[in-house]
């Protein structure tokens, strides 16, 4: 779990909370409890304790679907059957995608109740689409449509933060990952400069993005919980 600071918690999510440490943090401080995974079930019991956030990437969705093989083995083969020519990465895209509308779906409340503020999903996008700033943007763009709660990590490289750039034309609400230096964190981006600036690479034709097919770049690691999931 991760902490950030927040406006007011609304008084209606403070209602049923799970007594412990969490809630009489969210409740006295101004402090956003966040899921580092979008396993549901474990996801549903931080929302208890007063969650407003969580965030999803293949070593989540690998971590999940090893947990609850009952749960995703069937369902794994059921996107199989129905995309017969996709990849092991292609398919496993396909998992983190519905993983990331459901686990969207319980932070729906907090999201409205917080005006957008919070509530939201953190979805990561390709870790090896790193050194390509057009193909990042699409797939943000394409994961910004999956829910109105979603928001995309884009690494904080220099390829990564002119994604952001783009993708923030487009609409999407952002979150810098792989940030471990203070000259990332103080790049001019951070700080706003990418809101009212026009991306020079979607400026001439104002079409947005095509989201791309699911990539067959995807973490090895989503690969082979599919494999492990498959076998179990």
């Amino acid at each position: 779990m991760t902490a950030c600071p927040t406006t007011t918690r609304p008084a209606q999510l403070s209602a049923s909370l799970t007594p412990g440490p969490l809630a009489d943090m969210v409740r006295t401080t101004p402090t956003a409890l966040w899921n580092d995974s979008a396993d549901l079930a474990e996801l549903s019991e931080s929302i208890g304790f007063g969650a407003v956030g969580a965030t999803c990437n293949p070593v989540i969705a690998y971590s999940t679907i090893n947990a609850w093989p009952d749960v995703w083995s069937p369902r794994i083969a059921e996107i199989a059957a129905q995309h017969p020519t996709a990849s092991e990465a292609e398919i496993g895209w396909i998992a983190v995608r519905r993983m990331s509308v459901e686990a969207a779906a319980l932070l729906l409340p907090a999201f409205e109740a917080y005006a957008g503020r919070n509530g939201r999903l953190s979805v990561q996008t390709d870790p090896r689409l790193h050194r390509d700033g057009a193909a990042l943007v699409a797939q943000a763009v394409e994961f910004s449509q999956l829910a109105p709660n979603i928001i995309v990590k884009i690494p904080a490289t220099e390829v990564g933060i002119a994604a952001m750039e783009e993708a923030t034309y487009w609409g999407v609400s952002i979150n810098a990952t792989v940030s471990f230096s203070v000259p990332q964190r103080r790049h001019p981006s951070f700080v706003g400069s990418f809101c009212v600036r026009t991306p020079s690479s979607v400026a001439a034709s104002r079409h947005a993005p095509a989201a791309p097919a699911a990539s067959p770049s995807a973490s090895a690691t989503v690969a082979a919980a599919i494999r492990a999931s498959a076998s179990a």
